[in-house]
């Protein structure tokens, strides 16, 4: 008897993988039905136009935080960098105007 030869491995693995994601989409489902259907009713849509979302972005001259955190200053040293002024500004009093 001749030696059959073994079927390639990846039709089996695409399968696998329909297989596995028809099932994760049915476990979820669960929650993503619901989910869909609240969405469509949500009370956020219309409320702001996409200028406004991006006026409350953080600005860009601060982007520069995301990698050195203290690159304007750090609140426990009292003092910030003015990047208007160009200077080191020391803080001495809070939002209550007090010491």
């Amino acid at each position: 008897m001749a030696a059959r030869e073994k079927p390639p491995a990846a039709p089996a693995a695409g399968r696998l993988a329909g297989r596995d994601g028809r099932s994760g989409l049915a476990l979820g489902a669960a929650q993503l039905i619901p989910f869909f259907e609240l969405a469509r009713q949500s009370f956020r849509e219309g409320s702001a136009s996409l200028q406004q979302i991006r006026d409350w972005a953080w600005p860009t001259r601060q982007i520069i935080t995301f990698l050195l955190p203290d690159f304007f200053g750090n609140p426990t040293h009292h003092q910030y960098f003015d990047i208007w002024a160009r200077a080191w500004t020391p803080v001495t009093q809070n939002a209550l105007a007090s010491r």
